[in-house]
Formats: C-alpha cells, structure tokens, sequence
C-alpha cells in the first residue's frame, strides 16, 4: 500500500510540473523528517521544500501530524536522505550469432550480472540548484549526464560496451562504496553484503548499478528474478544503469 501523500502545490511553484510529478513519484518510505519515525502506509505525508540558493533544492518528507522542521539551513545540509538498495547477482542467457562453416548459427551464452538496485532517496530528494533553474524535468537527468544509459537490451551487460562514469567501487568493510559523479549525492555505502553476492561482485570485477526513483526497490525484488531483469530493461527512462568497476586500489 503506498503513503497517502496530501497534495500541496508548494512543489510547482518551484520546479516543472515533469519534475514536480517524479518528486511525488519517488516517495517510499524511510524516516520523518521531523520526529525520525518511519513514514509508513496508510499514514498521510507532507512533503516540505528548502532551498539554498547557489547549492540545491531539497524536498524532505514528514508526517502530515508533524509541525514542519525548524531545523533552518544547517539542518538541511547535515542530515541526509534515506536511500534503499539491495543487491544480486544472477546469470542471464544471451543469443549470440555463430558462423559455422558456411551457415550462421546462434549460441545461448550465460553471462553474469553482478548488481545493485538503487533507489538514491525514498523520502524526498535532493536536487542541484542550477539544474533547478535550468527548468530540469526529471530526477534522472543527473545520472544520465553522468553516462548512465537505458538499458534496454542483453547486449549491455558486456562492460567494454558501457562508457566510462567514472564512478569507483570499493571494498568497505563488509561490502563496498561507491563514489558516485553526480550531484548532489557524492558516495553510497552498500554494506553488509551477503558473502556470496560480495564474491560474485569481485569475480566479475565490478557491478551493474541501476538506479531509479519511480520503482521501489522493495516492489522490485518482489517481483522474482525474471521479472526483475523484465523491469530493469524498460525504456521510458525511469530506471537507467552504468557499469561501476571495482578498484584494485586499497582505502
């Protein structure tokens, strides 16, 4: 059951009616901005706006019974967004075409997919202010100027096929960090990784990273593993991917 968001019209005073739609589209869950209690459904959700001239737009969300947050400035910049990932690995067939002699065939070839789903806030998003006022019409506009792509067919998941983000993967513990190129989300920490899935990653030498708002990634995993990758190849733009190598270099 989805949070009952009330439908203020503080968001289109601000930003696109495009932007405005995908902000609401990406509320999930995580804590109240105000008393840090789970937003949770049936409960009703506010979103509230701050803004930081020069820096970004940030919408926080909170309890329709909270007051909103007296936090002011600081309070925007110190405290950070909820995010939700989870991460798998699973092995995909892929058709590739064979010449044999003088007559072409096709092979099924198994191809491994390391990944990790992203949902980079699920209580409200942080955008970077000039991408505000450049008149942004989506949430994903950062990440595809950072080079993630649709991904839309098998062919993808070769990595030499993939541009270069620029994005690192490193080992953290009990699982791995992302330094991240877009703004203004500057690293993930995916911790705690399940032994297997943290060796499937390492053997393979990087991950598939797919990120999305509109898609809870909860809803996703829901969904098993084929209808998972079925999901994840939709082309309308709310879900794009890049690949993330992993650095050899110590932290």
């Amino acid at each position: 059951m989805p949070l009952a968001l009330v439908q203020d019209d503080e968001l289109e005073d601000h930003v696109t009616p495009e932007l405005a739609a995908e902000i609401r589209e990406s509320i999930h869950g995580g804590d109240c901005r105000v008393c840090n209690r789970p937003l949770k459904a049936p409960q009703s959700v506010r979103l509230d706006v701050s803004i930081i001239e020069s820096m970004r737009f940030t919408v926080w969300a909170r309890h329709a019974t909270c007051q909103p947050s007296t936090q002011g400035m600081m309070g925007n910049i110190v405290t950070p967004h909820d995010y939700r990932w989870s991460m798998f690995g699973t092995v995909v067939g892929k058709q590739e075409a064979r010449k044999k002699w003088f007559r072409k065939t096709a092979e099924i070839v198994k191809v491994p997919v390391p990944a990790i789903i992203l949902n980079p806030s699920i209580n409200g998003p942080a955008v970077d202010f000039e991408d505000i006022q450049n008149g942004s019409t989506s949430l994903m506009e950062p990440f595809a100027k950072a080079g993630y792509e649709l991904f839309t067919n098998l062919a993808l998941l070769d990595p030499s096929q993939r541009p270069d983000t620029g994005m690192v993967l490193k080992e953290s513990g009990q699982g791995f960090k992302v330094h991240s190129m877009t703004k203004p989300y500057g690293f993930y920490d995916f911790d705690d990784c399940y032994p297997e899935i943290r060796d499937f990653i390492k053997d393979n030498g990087g991950v598939f990273i797919f990120v999305t708002y509109r898609h809870f990634v909860d809803d996703i995993l829901a969904l098993g593993p084929e209808n998972q990758m079925r999901l994840l190849q939709i082309d309308d733009g709310s879900v794009l991917t890049a690949w993330v190598p992993l650095s050899t270099e110590s932290n």
